[in-house]
């Protein structure tokens, strides 16, 4: 809900790329994953399924953070839903 969530770890294994995720719960198990393994994450809600929270923007994400990677992270339960506009 407190968007975005970011990291900042020099010690990462990719201490120089940075990661954006468009996620939902199931992200909260791979947060320490992501900021083990890249120098600054990203975090946002992806809005898929989640009443109140608008789908990001993901070109002015993009064009904000300038990420090497980035993740669409989703719970099964929301397969079923349909894609935001």
């Amino acid at each position: 809900v407190q968007a975005p969530l970011t990291t900042s770890t020099p010690g990462a294994q990719a201490p120089g790329l940075t990661m954006l995720t468009l996620r939902d719960s199931t992200g909260n198990a791979l947060s320490p994953l992501y900021s083990w393994s890249f120098g600054t994450t990203v975090q946002y809600g992806h809005g898929v399924g989640q009443s109140g929270l608008k789908p990001p923007d993901l070109a002015e994400l993009m064009s904000t953070y300038h990420p090497q990677v980035v993740l669409f992270v989703m719970t099964e339960r929301f397969l079923a839903q349909k894609a935001p506009k």
